[in-house]
């Protein structure tokens, strides 16, 4: 059933060809799964291309339970080409690649004329060198009068370039643009109808966590005006501290300096990477416990000291509170003892450090339990957590009646990622004290015999010795695949006296007594499928169980590993169900919207804070308008976390009107669409009109008309971009798999394709001179072709990878080496693949068509045929090559003039230097055939 705007939305696509943008998280997977349902009909044949794996997973899921006739299927790679032309015969949906399309309409196993209509999703990834626009411009050339529809919820990434939305519709082939933002009138119109219930909770941080906080930003902000002032030609924009808290600001950082790649010195690489992991630090700040963050960062501190390349940021001075902070974090703040603090004045030269004031000293073990305790902050929002899952207990027993009108009570706990997510199901099955010990043993306890050694072994000047921590009993180990099911409470007791600033009572904590009906009867609960999403991986079940719980309150159970046995005495556990999932880190966790659909949660706890997944849970309920819904947001104030929900928000807005602005100015051509006899949108003519003036000197300007010219092109050659632009530019486009050569330009040009980074590896591996052996062999005109990025530089190696000596192992060397033994071999070198197509056309002028037929024979086991007819095998090529004084210039006057190796060995010197027209290297053949073979003394 689809929403008011959904519906709109629906009628708009269903009248016309567009492109549609949505704002993140409002259910554009929906509509799409509703355009292809009404095409799952044999006499319809719609194909939906660009898709990710999740997405197709979620419209065959969504097909399937709405029961159509025909499902849609997936065409792949082990579909063999007569079995998809019939299913294209058959009719239906498909959800097919853009590689295998683009194939299939060029070898005419598609009938185009068939089509229906194409579904472009992900829209904002067609450019014009994409497999997804080569394949729109074929079908659009065969067929006037199917249907395209765009679609994207990327607003972001349509503003970035000059007029990206007007090219991008270009190579869509629509003509109208549909935008629909969050603060759309009809959009704010029907999701405030039904608005779920929402808390916002903001916690403060701990003074340590602000100073921290503090400390970072103010790292941050050095690193990018450092790369700032190396990188001159880059945008300015993007080195601020707001832009730096996006999630992709490392790609969009990349990409900025993809350009001038080559000029990058060794100190802006490194600022690169140390921008990088301050943001994972400003991270794991507010995700992750003290003891994870001060562990992560002194495993960043003794990687930095193994490796050649220093971090930058390790040298500053804040990087010495940042680690004073979070060492106080742990263990707390230094208290210097009496006596040895006047020891230490009457002798400051005998302190570790003491004549520094920025180096912190190193407590040793002996002294540790004298001096301070162990503090083990945890992450303020677990306490949180905790105190809303008590009260969300609390609320169940009120809702205990209504349980048979809205289904049962589910609690539904969102993280960032998949530690976060497992630090909290066991802070929710151990209590806080306990796993921040396990914390601490596990990564900062020094281990058994290393004496007085600091903590994790650094012996730095941040070391935090404290000596060993009292054995205690392992816990059990963690899984985030295991289900976590909580038994039910016999008592209520020890109320917790923190309060959360909203007017909520005291929160009692939940024990249970150990009996083994009880045990059972919770695996029982945690086998049920209609409990908790078991096919999910990414879900991972947890009780809400309190710091001061039982240990027999909660446990573990394996529920793929564990025979259940239901027998009469086992009831069906109606206890609430605490689910975590992690919204990234996990490639086989479900999507989101999947895995609210099929909890169907009655409270959403937001530990980590989403748009999209915010979004989501506003359809969910509009989609149940009579269910409640109760949405907790946790959330640090004043915090960068804070500021990068709400800068995310801002940027989608300003997309958004931005796009608005471009709409109201934008012009469009008549024929964009392609669907007119004449459209210019699909001219794969590149003449200028200067070129194309007729000369009337010649003939009166009359000339001969040339057939169609054409490429024969690898079939694994159309992952790349270079055959959609080869087509752009009006040649035809054979696809054939090619045992030598990647594209046949003419029966006697052959070329191989290599990137930068194919180069080096087939250079490396020994790869590229067995193919530059069949090219040379086979082929009069063998060719490399070195085909650069577009957006990257024009370089082979960056500055600081040459150097001053000349080594073998040099790619430099090894192209020489190549070029030596392969004299005919020529290397080609392109900038991008729009140079690359240009210079293939020119190869061609004057040169004949290939056979595709006869490219495909080359290289198989049925020998080479020569230019002048001539027939061999390339094993007795090889032999006769490596003969003394033969080449590859002379060896082809011996293959065909000398029957066999007796009759070679039987020829005089006249007579070979007459066969090979060199008696230089007649002598040397005649020697090695005739000299006698050495002595075995």
């Amino acid at each position: 059933m689809l929403l008011d705007y959904e519906a709109q939305i629906f009628a708009e696509l269903l009248a016309d060809d567009g492109l549609l943008i949505t704002a993140r998280g409002l259910g554009l997977l929906r509509l799409i799964s509703a355009l292809v349902q009404i095409h799952c009909d044999p006499a319809s044949l719609l194909l939906v291309v660009n898709a990710t794996p999740l997405e197709l997973d979620i419209l065959q899921e969504k097909a399937i339970k709405a029961d159509v006739h025909h499902q849609p299927q997936s065409i792949t790679n082990h579909t063999s080409a007569p079995e998809r032309q019939q299913k294209y015969l058959d009719g239906g949906v498909f959800f097919v690649t853009s590689r295998i399309l683009v194939v299939d309409i060029l070898k005419d196993i598609l009938p185009t004329h068939l089509v229906k209509g194409v579904v472009v999703c992900n829209a904002h990834r067609v450019d014009e060198t994409s497999l997804e626009a080569f394949a729109l411009r074929l079908y659009r050339e065969r067929n006037k009068t199917g249907f395209v529809k765009a679609f994207s919820e990327f607003p972001h990434l349509f503003t970035s370039g000059f007029c990206q939305v007007e090219k991008i519709m270009q190579n869509t082939f629509v003509e109208k643009l549909l935008l629909w933002p969050r603060f759309h009138a009809t959009i704010s119109l029907s999701l405030e109808k039904h608005q779920p219930e929402v808390i916002e909770l903001h916690q403060k941080m701990s003074g340590q966590m602000i100073h921290i906080q503090a400390v970072l930003i103010d790292l941050l902000h050095t690193c990018l005006q450092e790369l700032k002032r190396a990188s001159p030609s880059v945008d300015a924009d993007i080195f601020t501290v707001e832009s730096a808290l996006g999630r992709n600001f490392d790609r969009l950082l990349q990409n900025n300096l993809d350009p001038i790649s080559h000029s990058l010195t060794a100190t802006s690489r490194r600022l690169v990477s140390d921008v990088s992991t301050l943001r994972h630090l400003m991270s794991c700040l507010t995700q992750y416990d003290s003891v994870t963050f001060y562990h992560t960062l002194v495993s960043l501190r003794n990687a930095a000291a193994t490796s050649s390349r220093q971090a930058g940021w390790l040298l500053l001075d804040a990087a010495d509170a940042l680690f004073t902070h979070a060492k106080d974090r742990v263990y707390g703040r230094q208290k210097p003892d009496k006596a040895k603090q006047s020891a230490a004045n009457k002798n400051p030269g005998t302190g570790r450090g003491g004549t520094s004031g920025s180096t912190v000293t190193v407590s040793t073990a002996s002294s540790f339990h004298n001096t301070s305790e162990l503090v083990l902050e945890e992450n303020v929002k677990w306490q949180l957590l905790s105190e809303v899952l008590a009260e969300i207990e609390e609320e169940n027993k009120a809702f205990k009646e209504k349980e048979k009108d809205f289904g049962p009570c589910r609690t539904l706990v969102v993280t960032s990622d998949t530690r976060s997510c497992a630090l909290i199901k066991q802070y929710l099955s151990l209590g806080g004290r306990k796993l921040m010990e396990n914390l601490f043993q596990k990564h900062l306890q020094p281990k058994v015999g290393q004496g007085n050694a600091v903590a994790s072994g650094s012996g730095g000047r941040f070391g935090g010795g404290r000596g060993r921590w009292p054995k205690r009993k392992a816990a059990a180990p963690s899984n985030d695949s295991s289900k976590v099911t909580k038994k039910p409470s016999a008592s209520r007791s020890a109320s917790r006296g923190r309060g959360r600033g909203v007017g909520r009572g005291a929160v009692a904590t939940a024990t249970a007594p150990s009996s083994r009906a009880t045990r059972q009867a919770s695996r029982a609960a945690a086998a049920q499928p209609t409990e908790e999403v078991s096919s999910d991986k990414g879900a991972i079940a947890a009780a809400a169980a309190s710091e001061g719980a039982n240990e027999d309150a909660v446990e573990v159970v394996d529920g793929e590993t564990e025979d259940v046995q239901f027998d009469g005495e086992f009831g069906v556990v109606t206890e609430p169900l605490v689910v975590v999932y992690p919204l990234r880190g996990n490639s086989d966790s479900p999507s989101a919207g999947r895995v609210i659909e099929d909890i169907a949660p009655r409270f959403v706890v937001l530990f980590d804070v989403e748009m999209e997944f915010v979004r989501q849970i506003e359809v969910f309920k509009a989609t149940r308008p009579g269910v409640p819904l109760r949405v907790y947001f946790l959330m640090f104030s004043a915090s960068v976390e804070e500021q990068r929900y709400l800068t995310c928000l801002r940027k989608e807005k300003d997309a958004f009107e931005l796009l608005i602005r471009q709409k109201a100015a934008m012009v469009v051509a008549q024929d964009q669409s392609g669907r007119a006899a004449d459209s210019a949108t699909l001219s794969r003519d590149p003449r200028s009109a200067a070129e194309s003036v007729v000369s009337t000197r010649k003939a009166g300007g009359r000339t001969k008309e040339s057939g169609p010219r054409k490429v024969v092109v690898d079939m694994r050659e159309f992952r790349s971009s270079l055959p959609s632009l080869i087509h752009r530019r009006g040649l035809d486009i054979e696809p054939v798999t090619l045992e030598v050569g990647d594209y046949i330009l003419s029966p006697d040009m052959c070329v191989e394709r290599k990137s930068v980074s194919d180069l080096i590896g087939s250079l490396n591996s020994g790869r590229l001179f067995n193919q530059a052996t069949a090219m040379t062999r086979h082929y009069r005109k063998p060719m490399l072709l070195v085909e650069f990025t577009e957006k990257q530089s024009f370089s082979l190696q960056a500055k600081g990878t040459i150097q001053g000596e000349i080594s073998y192992q040099d790619l430099t060397s090894k192209l020489a080496l190549l070029t030596l033994h392969f004299p005919k071999l020529r290397i080609l070198w392109c900038q991008s693949p729009y140079a690359t197509a240009e210079l293939f056309d020119e190869l061609k002028k004057n040169q004949p068509e290939p056979d595709a037929e006869a490219a495909a024979e080359i290289g198989s086991e049925k020998g080479v045929v020569t230019s002048d007819g001539s027939q061999f095998f390339p094993l007795t090529q090889d032999f006769v090559t490596k003969l003394p004084g033969v080449n590859t210039t002379n060896s082809h006057y011996i293959l065909r003039n000398v029957a066999n190796l007796e009759e070679l060995a039987s020829l005089s010197k006249e007579d070979l230097a007459g066969l090979l027209h060199h008696p230089g290297n007649a002598e040397l053949l005649h020697s090695f055939l005739h000299s006698p073979p050495p002595s075995n003394s």
